[in-house]
């Protein structure tokens, strides 16, 4: 049974009551992550196949103001390492679930370093919002860094395009020389206000609920606007989106292409939200990015094996 009528209640009667507590509460429950015994059976065979692909990287916990998160890197074999490039999971996810792009960056010579986010995987904590990853991200910056990209997934591309912006108070901007963002939101704004609209906050309340944005971040809601971001930071990115994603609109992805010649669009029909991440052809897209190689067109139809791949 749905919890939604209940918690829209409650959040109705806050709001009217005591509507800056509410707000605050509100935003607490939505960055809350998913509890361990919320995962299915299912999920967990899944998690299981996806960690056996980190079974070979060198794993470490990074301290930072907060807790802990757990790193897993990838060296290749044979030659130095060109740079490192960064695996940044999704809302949900968890490092393995980016695995799958670690041995064809390998083979184009980089370091590769995956990580879980405050929240998910291994890594402490039961939150996140964007300015908890990027003071953990920066924490691992400072020990791995430089990175010479990142490949960024949903809610991680959220992340990276705020850090290369400088979006977060007391931190300067991230430089990369390459970004590849899969299925990631572009506006923040809307999926608060969005929220907000289904919670059933009244406006006071809404407006102590983005609130806690400046207080975290030490700037305004309306400041995370992703292609606004990509437009500032001027670093090349390739957005790689699904057309029929059903999380995170197509649309998202059609913003971020309007931020300049910089950032380049490769649709993938067929290939949902998560299933994206297993798709051959937007694996070797995105490593081929990181690579500097040129965008090649595409054919809008999934492989066969593609569209059997799930997360």
């Amino acid at each position: 049974m749905s919890m939604l009528p209940f918690i829209r209640q409650g959040v109705r009667i806050g709001s009217s009551v005591a509507p800056g507590v509410t707000g605050r509460a509100v935003f607490n429950l939505f960055c809350r992550t998913r509890k361990p015994g919320a995962i299915d059976d299912k999920q967990k065979s899944l998690i299981a196949r996806a960690e056996q692909r980190l079974s070979a990287a060198e794993t470490a916990e990074v301290a930072y103001p907060g807790g802990t998160v757990t790193t897993y890197a990838f060296a290749p074999q044979h030659v130095e390492a060109k740079g490192t490039v960064a695996l940044i999971h999704g809302w949900t996810g968890r490092a393995a679930f980016m695995s799958g792009f670690v041995e064809p960056l390998l083979q184009r010579g980089f370091r590769v370093m995956a990580i879980d986010l405050p929240g998910h995987g291994r890594s402490t904590g039961n939150s996140l919002h964007v300015p908890l990853a990027v003071k953990a991200l920066s924490a691992v910056h400072a020990l791995t860094g430089p990175w010479h990209g990142v490949v960024a997934h949903s809610f991680g591309g959220v992340v990276m395009t705020s850090m290369l912006a400088g979006h977060v108070r007391g931190f300067a901007p991230l430089e990369l020389q390459r970004l590849a963002l899969i299925a990631a939101p572009q506006s923040i704004p809307a999926l608060f206000r969005e929220f907000g609209r289904t919670i059933g906050m009244n406006r006071r309340a809404q407006a102590a609920f983005e609130q806690r944005v400046l207080d975290l971040s030490g700037n305004t809601l309306d400041t995370f606007i992703g292609a606004e971001q990509l437009r500032q930071a001027g670093t090349p990115t390739l957005v790689i989106h699904a057309p029929d994603d059903k999380e995170v609109s197509y649309a998202s992805a059609e913003a971020f292409a309007t931020a300049g010649p910089h950032v380049s669009l490769l649709p993938a029909t067929g290939m949902g939200h998560r299933r994206i991440l297993y798709a051959p052809r937007v694996i070797e897209a995105a490593a081929a990015h990181m690579d500097g190689a040129a965008l090649e067109a595409a054919s809008d139809q999934p492989a066969a094996s593609e569209a059997q791949a799930s997360a």
